[in-house]
């Protein structure tokens, strides 16, 4: 006999500063955190969750920042926040998965199988197939590498290769 369970989610990118209550609440949640290069995206146009939650962590953003401020905050933002979700994961292992977004997109099959199994998601194989194809690159990825970032920490680098990220750079 088949086994029915209800499965839902959502996307919004904010979740991130609540999870932690949320994961307490509800002890069997599972929390996909997707995490894209935090050197593209500094480049981004929206930075909406650095404007309302960079005080989190003590980063706050100001209209007089010069260009070197303004991408080192937020490149301190996104280091932060995944800092903090990396401590969460520690914390919840079977509550966390951190799904890096480049690996993602160049090796579909393998971290769509490994996002199912976090999820405890058994779905037939030509499922799976179809699954596979879906994530795409909109085309934002390697956008950094049109910047210069010489101006950058060694080490808030080194942090975003350790995520996973190709940087080649220096």
């Amino acid at each position: 006999p088949s086994k029915s369970r209800d499965v839902w989610g959502w996307k919004e990118p904010n979740t991130h500063i609540l999870i932690k209550e949320i994961l307490d609440y509800y002890p069997g949640l599972k929390y996909v955190h997707v995490l894209r290069n935090g050197l593209d995206m500094v480049f981004s146009d929206n930075q909406q969750q650095l404007q309302n939650w960079g005080w989190i962590f003590g980063i706050y953003p100001s209209k007089q920042d010069n260009y070197e401020e303004t991408i080192e905050r937020r490149l301190d933002y996104w280091i932060q926040s995944t800092d903090r979700i990396l401590a969460l994961q520690k914390q919840y292992p079977e509550g966390v998965y951190l799904l890096n977004f480049s690996t993602l997109c160049s090796q579909p099959a393998i971290q769509v199988k490994q996002l199912l199994a976090f999820c405890d998601i058994a779905v037939p194989e030509e499922e799976l197939i179809a699954l596979a194809s879906l994530p795409q690159d909109n085309g934002s990825s390697n956008r950094f590498k049109n910047f210069d970032l010489s101006f950058l920490a060694e080490d808030k680098i080194r942090f975003v290769q350790q995520m996973g990220f190709d940087l080649d750079i220096r």
